[in-house]
C-alpha cells in the first residue's frame, strides 16, 4: 500500500476555488479501482489544504494519474498557490 500526504496554501481569492475542485476530484477518485482512501481536509487556521490518499499499489496510483477527472483537477490548479504544495509518499506493510 502507498499512503500520500500533501498539503498546500492556496492564496486567499483561490481558497474557494481549491474547496471546490478538492470536494470534485474527491467524489471521483473514491471510486477508482485500488483507491483505499482520498480525503481532503482544511487546518484549523483555513489556510492550509492537506491530503491523505491511500492506494492499494502503485500500479492504482499510475492509473489515477491518467484519469480525466486527475488531469483536469490538476490542470486546473495552475498559479493558486502561495507556495509550491508539497508531496510526500510513503510505503505501507
Amino acid at each position: 500500500m502507498l499512503l500520500i500526504h500533501g498539503s498546500a496554501v492556496p492564496k486567499s481569492e483561490h481558497r474557494d476555488y481549491l474547496i471546490e475542485a478538492a470536494a470534485k476530484i474527491t467524489r471521483a477518485t473514491q471510486s477508482d479501482e485500488g483507491c483505499l482512501f482520498y480525503e481532503f481536509s482544511i487546518s484549523l487556521d483555513g489556510r492550509a489544504i492537506t491530503s491523505v490518499e491511500i492506494w492499494r499499489d502503485r500500479e492504482a496510483l499510475d492509473a489515477h494519474m491518467s484519469h480525466p477527472h486527475t488531469i483536469e483537477f490538476m490542470n486546473g490548479l495552475g498559479d493558486i498557490f502561495v507556495t509550491p504544495p508539497t508531496m510526500t509518499e510513503s510505503k505501507l506493510n
